[in-house]
Formats: C-alpha cells, sequence, structure tokens
C-alpha cells in the first residue's frame, strides 16, 4: 500500500496515496511552499515547533541565542536566518537529547573551529554561528532528522553547542 504524507490543521499525517500535501491554513508559517513574513529577533529565543520562517536578528548587546525546536516536530518546516547586526550570533539545536548534531552541511566550504574546511560527506554540528558580517544568512530546511543547510551567505560556521 502506498502512503503519503499530509500536514494539515491537525499536524503531520499519514493517508493511502502517494506524495506529500500540504493543506493551505493558517497554521503552515514556514511550511513550503507558503510565504512567510520576516520576524525580527533581539534577545535570546527559543522557538517552537511550527515556528518555522524568516527570522532577522540585530541587537547591540553581546551574541543572540536561537534556540532551534526539535527536528522531529518540523517536518519539511524552512527556517532562514539573517545577521543586521555587527555582532555574532548563534543557533543551537539543544532541545535535541544531549549530543545530538542534528544541524548539517551537506557539501561546500564552511568554517569548522575556526579554520575553513571544504565539506564532503556531510558534518553535523549542534550549533553554527552567524559571524560578525552584517548580511550573514543562512537557510536550513528541517527533514524530520536533521536541520539541513540548504543555503547560506556571508561568514557562519559550525560550532558544537556549549
Amino acid at each position: 500500500m502506498a502512503v503519503r504524507t499530509i500536514i494539515t490543521s491537525k499536524g503531520v499525517e499519514t493517508r493511502k496515496g502517494r506524495g506529500f500535501h500540504v493543506h493551505n491554513n493558517e497554521a503552515n508559517a514556514g511550511f513550503m511552499p507558503y510565504q512567510f513574513a520576516a520576524q525580527a529577533l533581539t534577545a535570546n529565543t527559543t522557538l517552537t515547533a511550527g515556528q518555522g520562517g524568516l527570522y532577522t536578528i540585530s541587537g547591540s548587546g553581546p551574541r543572540i541565542v536561537i534556540t532551534l525546536p526539535s527536528a522531529s516536530l518540523n517536518p519539511m518546516c524552512t527556517f532562514v536566518f539573517r545577521n543586521l547586526s555587527g555582532n555574532s550570533h548563534r543557533l543551537t539545536a539543544s532541545q535535541e537529547v544531549a549530543g545530538t548534531r542534528s544541524i548539517c552541511v551537506m557539501s561546500g566550504t564552511i568554517e569548522i573551529s575556526g579554520s575553513a574546511q571544504d565539506v564532503t560527506p556531510p558534518t553535523r554540528s549542534s550549533g553554527l554561528t552567524l559571524f560578525e558580517t552584517i548580511g550573514s544568512s543562512v537557510a536550513l530546511l528541517c527533514d524530520g532528522v536533521n536541520y539541513l543547510v540548504i543555503g547560506a551567505s556571508g561568514s557562519i560556521g559550525l560550532r558544537d553547542a556549549a
């Protein structure tokens, strides 16, 4: 029997059929292919399930830490973060089981623990830093297990959450 995955206002469901479908409703913020509005983050923030979307990060004080929700609660959810300040900011996956490295870069060059490295095969971490470059950004797609880096610009790096 073929199974299809559906995201409805009740959450993720599986039914008879094939493929993947997202019902159009107001609870779909952050799920492709629906548009989402930018939300400003100016202090440490813990995101919860279903809070995918576009986030701008700015602040004149110390770095801001954004804690991603558990990956298992956000299949097919997209998160985009853009640094609007000259400060470094952190994304962590600390709502996962301790020691889980669920932020995953599939390929490319990224800073890992202070030095630029080519990433092949996939490299995982429990944290990601948007460095002091204004305009640095990263796009993450959650597959229900990992947060996959699907795009980045500026200066970012992988670092396990401390």
